[in-house]
């Protein structure tokens, strides 16, 4: 007797065996590692006011025409340089890891 039938079963077997590891492993059942609902639960959780998920609400202290005017700006290419503080500089002081030209 060769060993090559016994190797082929025992090859066949454990194919069969292995695939039916999927249906009971637990990484492959959703409602094993989070319900269903999840993902909706959490963002309700982190959301302070949650009827603001469904509609928003007005601000009396925003203005429009601030909001309106930055974004002309902006598409317009004109837009406003950052103004030097005493407290912090901003910019970009760091030196760049480009190539050499």
């Amino acid at each position: 007797m060769t060993a090559y039938p016994v190797k082929t079963t025992l090859l066949v077997a454990s194919l069969f065996v292995l695939s039916g590891c999927a249906e009971t492993d637990p990484l492959y059942m959703a409602s094993r590692w989070n319900m269903p609902s999840a993902n909706s639960h959490n963002l309700l959780l982190q959301v302070a006011v949650p009827s603001d998920l469904s509609s928003g609400r007005s601000d009396a202290t925003f203005d429009a025409t601030l909001a309106a005017d930055a974004v002309k700006r902006l598409r317009d290419g004109k837009v406003k340089k950052i103004q030097n503080t005493s407290l912090a500089q901003v910019g970009n002081n760091q030196s760049g890891g480009g190539g050499s030209q």
